[in-house]
């Protein structure tokens, strides 16, 4: 009866122990959560410091409300941001593994029986949060956001045509080509350029002191009128044989000597209404016609339709390579760690960020390459090379066990 009662005793003893383990490993993956979290809008914030001034000028030159700024800017976090995750991760991964082994923790766990094997699965199970938020990004937030952004310069674009066009700015309108010039509303001139593709002339160059949209408020034809308007019409290109390249008769044979831009007609008034036709100006293509704002399950479903194979191809492997990279890091940084003595401290953490940006340029390229290959074939190809890498880097951390958990450094 007393060995019974001694054997519950230490049985009742080891299941209260237990949890302590598991609760050490939980507090080391949530600081390698945490600080990967800081780490990844430290570098947002160095891409949107280096961004500012382009986003700025972007909002401003076409005419928009300032309010816009911090809008956008928000809106393009997410371009670099699956970039930057892998970045995080094998900075914050090597920084708390480092300290754990330099403050005897690692000893500590590996007297409670956690062998390396254990650090490791803690280290792969960020990776995976990590994975899961970057499929998450890529494949919804980005795509919204890179549609978004379009959108708000669509309205702007057209909120600056209603008002009379935002000076410095190039409009282009299917064959037309749109500009103000800079300076006071009085001093602005008009230039608006037009490739004619079904007209004996192919090209007309238009010049005016002013510029109206009239009937934007859906009350008459929409037109634009000019004041002290100049209009010259350039000749089509014509060959030896008398005609232009429609192959219309020409009265000037001779003029075939002539440079391409001839003008042939010239017109001058003081006001002229032109109609103009409303889907230039409304005319905004649906979200997904760009393959950077299609999300996952459009990039799968059958809207694919709207992209080639290839291209679909090379998207999805883009997205997909940089979350795989996710999977890895944490593996990188473990190797790093365990590589790290008083020698090696200084480069040991910067090469294993060269090693994170030398595989993201290797899955690039192997993206371009292999698209032809289908979505399938790609996803697998790069699904083998992260698992043989990973599988590697576990495999070098699992024989240098002890040097994982024994401290190294100068002040141990």
């Amino acid at each position: 009866m007393a060995l019974r009662a001694n054997a519950d005793q230490a049985g009742a003893s080891e299941t209260s122990e237990r949890p302590l383990p598991r609760l050490c490993l939980r507090l080391l993956s949530a600081r390698i959560l945490r600080q990967s979290l800081l780490l990844l809008l430290l570098v947002e914030a160095i891409f949107i410091a280096e961004k500012l001034n382009e986003t700025i000028l972007t909002v401003l030159d076409r005419s928009a409300p300032t309010f816009l700024i911090p809008i956008f800017v928000g809106l393009r976090l997410p371009d670099v941001f699956n970039l930057a995750l892998p970045i995080a991760l094998v900075i914050a991964t090597y920084r708390v593994l480092l300290q754990a082994r330099e403050d005897r923790e690692m000893l500590i766990l590996s007297g409670m029986g956690i062998s390396a094997g254990r650090v490791l699965r803690v280290a792969w199970t960020a990776g995976a949060i990590a994975l899961a938020t970057s499929i998450l990004v890529s494949g919804l937030i980005a795509p919204a956001a890179q549609f978004a952004q379009r959108y708000l310069l669509f309205e702007a674009r057209f909120a600056a045509l209603r008002d009379g066009g935002a000076p410095g700015i190039f409009y282009t309108f299917a064959e037309f080509t749109v500009f103000v010039t800079r300076g006071d509303t009085q001093d602005r001139q008009l230039f608006i350029h037009q490739r004619k593709k079904q007209s004996g002339d192919t090209e007309s160059v238009t010049t005016a002191s002013s510029g109206e949209l009239v009937g934007l408020d859906g009350e008459g034809t929409l037109a634009l009128r000019l004041g002290n308007a100049t209009i010259v019409n350039f000749a089509a290109p014509l060959d030896a044989a008398g005609t232009d390249s429609l192959g219309q008769e020409i009265t000037c044979p001779t003029c075939s000597l002539l440079p391409r831009s001839v003008p042939t007609r010239l017109m001058h008034s003081r006001s002229v209404d032109a109609a103009v036709d409303p889907q230039l100006l409304t005319e905004f293509p649906a979200r997904g016609r760009h393959i950077v704002e299609a999300g996952l399950f459009d990039l799968l479903a059958e809207r694919s339709s709207l992209y080639s194979d290839t291209a679909r191809a090379i998207e999805l492997g883009r997205r997909l390579g940089r979350a795989l990279l996710c999977l890895i890091v944490p593996l990188i940084a473990c190797v790093a760690v365990v590589l790290t003595t008083a020698r090696t401290r200084a480069v040991a953490l910067p090469v294993a960020a060269a090693s994170v940006l030398a595989l993201d340029l290797a899955m690039s390229s192997l993206v371009e390459l292999g698209g032809g290959l289908g979505i399938l074939p790609l996803a697998a190809l790069m699904t083998a090379l992260v698992v043989a890498l990973a599988a590697a880097a576990a495999l070098h951390v699992r024989r240098a066990e002890v040097a994982m958990i024994m401290p190294a450094l100068v002040r141990a």
